[in-house]
């Protein structure tokens, strides 16, 4: 059994903004973690799934809006705590935080750009999902 990831609120957002009629959700299934990811298909193009076979990179038409989804196992022996804080270091403002036993979100504004992550640690695995588009 794969673990699921879900898109965010923010994201549904934007797919209604950009379409009137109801979003229509493809599954992305990552075979080498067991993951799956639900996608808007008519804003986000899959990219092709990465060489190590870890995750895969989606678009809008425009180039504009992104998704990122990979694992990796946790090689570095790290906390999710850690992995925590250098991805707030990461950012020049972070408007949404939260951190909870097994996984953390952070979300705010790099420049011109929205980011949202979401990371999920389970079983030696970190699981992402990441998101990005124009402010």
């Amino acid at each position: 059994m794969g673990l699921p990831l879900r898109l965010i609120p923010l994201l549904i957002l934007l797919v209604t903004a950009a379409s009137a009629q109801q979003p229509d959700y493809q599954i992305y299934s990552n075979t080498r973690f067991g993951y799956t990811v639900e996608y808007p298909a008519q804003l986000l193009t899959p990219q092709g799934e990465a060489d190590n076979g870890d995750g895969q990179a989606f678009r809008s038409s425009d180039g504009k809006c992104e998704m990122l989804t990979y694992a990796g196992y946790n090689v570095l022996n790290e906390t999710l705590k850690s992995v925590y804080r250098k991805e707030l270091s990461g950012h020049s403002r972070v408007t949404y935080r939260l951190l909870r036993p097994t996984f953390f979100v952070v979300s705010g504004i790099d420049g011109d750009r929205v980011f949202y992550r979401k990371t999920i640690y389970r079983s030696g695995i970190f699981y992402t999902l990441q998101i990005s588009y124009p402010v």
